[in-house]
């Protein structure tokens, strides 16, 4: 397939020479420029957590066993809109290569494919082990750019169908999970064309999909955060009805996974700091020593070599020697507390609580995952519509927005909804009766509530809300 080619004080001076670079520069016009198709730092936050929930819940569905079984993931990517969005273009790869590094392991098969009004490119299948090689091989197989004389647009629906008769093995459905990324699952002509779209109800792809003995499709959307803010990304999929382990892949524990120094590319390697969903084996398993790199998470990336650069006079360890000793003056000349001066008490943290906590507000592809933390026998979140009236769900002590119910935690484990003024729960499944009435929702371990809030003093539809309490 083809691809491109593709906080520190400063001295004085330094600042008053890019001041007057800046200065120099003001009077030239400026010329915003798209970003690199591997610019990884304008995107600033990528839903890992919740896209490797969704994969493992749907395959559960299916009646897989993710921890254990190893299966066939085909990727799709739209590229309708890499000429005019290319940010989103960005959060999209980054999105499939965290499930590439993190959710998948050896044993699993990648197949990356584009697509558009149609399929326009698919990839040979790569067999995922233990050397990096292999996800660099997916990562350089990916588009960074649109098809040849592309005229935009994406038709969902045709895509679903050519991936079922082209990039499916025959024999290997059983096995195979068909992911296709786009900016939003609704498919869209080009701009100012009339063209023809498959259809959701085509006799062609109905018969497809219960030929190949699959689920209707799954449709759900995932949001990041670029430096100019949100960016959607919409995941339309196919699981089958049921989910087989690819015939002669490993049985062994998924997890942990790919170590971190093996993460490819390297270039949107993450660091310790940014949580993974899954644990990560340790080691480099040949991926070399790692450096920082440009990623804008603060991931890091590989030399070729495989070392650590060798330079000359070691600055920055005379640097880190001369922030440390300045620390420690300052904590030194620190004026010492009286020994009767009284500690102001901190915030009560109650008693932390095991399990987890994942709501839904909202229907697909609108829909938003939130999922609730620390869990505590105090904890307390508010749901609520923002000021950019999307529902939320927030621990902020004074959110804005319309208020629609107080949710809160005990130390029975409970986990506790209740409506504000003139709003009522309706349509309530998932719980026990006794735990539910129209003014208040109690749910356990376990449970897995749905139901709508509806508010009767704003003129909107009743709010889709469902939560999955998992005990642990």
């Amino acid at each position: 397939m083809p691809a491109t080619r593709s906080p520190f004080s400063f001295p004085r001076p330094a600042v008053w020479l890019a001041a007057a670079s800046l200065c120099a520069m003001a009077g030239a016009p400026v010329r915003a420029q798209a970003p690199d198709p591997k610019d990884y730092r304008v995107i600033i936050k990528v839903p890992r957590e919740e896209v490797d929930s969704w994969l493992k819940e749907e395959v559960t569905k299916s009646g897989g066993t993710f921890d254990k079984e190893r299966y066939h993931f085909v990727l799709g990517f739209s590229t309708g809109h890499y000429g005019s969005d290319p940010v989103q273009a960005i959060a999209m790869r980054r999105l499939a290569f965290s499930l590439l590094n993190n959710s998948f392991a050896a044993g699993d098969r990648v197949t990356p494919e584009a697509w558009e009004l149609s399929v326009w490119d698919k990839g040979q299948p790569i067999d995922l082990t233990a050397d990096p090689k292999t996800r660099a091989a997916f990562v350089d197989a990916v588009p960074y750019a649109p098809a040849e004389n592309s005229q935009g647009g994406h038709d969902t629906e045709r895509a679903l169908y050519d991936t079922l008769t082209q990039a499916v093995p025959r024999g290997e459905a059983a096995s195979t999970v068909v992911l296709l990324l786009t900016n939003t699952n609704q498919s869209q002509g080009p701009t100012g064309a009339r063209v023809k779209l498959f259809g959701a109800n085509n006799r062609q792809l109905a018969e497809a999909i219960a030929s190949s003995g699959y689920r209707s499709p799954v449709r759900h959307g995932f949001t990041a955060q670029s430096t100019s803010g949100p960016v959607n990304i919409d995941v339309t999929a196919l699981f089958p009805k049921s989910l087989k382990p690819l015939p002669g892949a490993p049985t062994t524990a998924r997890f942990p996974t790919f170590p971190v120094s093996t993460w490819q590319p390297a270039a949107d390697r993450p660091t310790e700091s940014v949580a993974l969903p899954n644990p990560v084996a340790a080691g480099s398993g040949g991926g070399g020593t790692s450096s920082t790199s440009p990623a804008g998470d603060g991931s890091t990336s590989v030399s070729a070599a495989g070392e650590k650069d060798k330079g000359g006079f070691p600055w920055p360890w005379l640097i880190g020697a001369l922030i440390v000793l300045g620390i420690l003056a300052a904590l030194f000349l620190r004026k010492k507390p009286a020994a009767d001066e009284p500690k102001p008490a901190g915030p009560a943290k109650g008693r932390p609580l095991p399990g987890s906590i994942r709501a839904t507000l909202g229907t697909a592809p609108q829909s938003k995952i939130v999922t609730l933390s620390p869990l505590t026998s105090v904890s307390k979140w508010a749901l609520l519509i923002g000021p950019d009236q999307r529902p939320t769900l927030t621990d902020a002590e004074k959110p804005e927005g319309v208020p629609l119910a107080k949710v809160s935690l005990d130390d029975r484990r409970r986990l506790v909804l209740e409506a504000e003024t003139d709003v009522l729960f309706q349509n309530v499944a998932g719980i026990k009766a006794d735990a539910a009435n129209p003014r208040q929702l109690v749910l356990m371990p376990g449970d897995h509530l749905v139901c709508r809030v509806a508010n009767a003093s704003a003129v909107t539809q009743p709010l889709r809300v469902e939560l999955m309490y998992q005990d642990r």
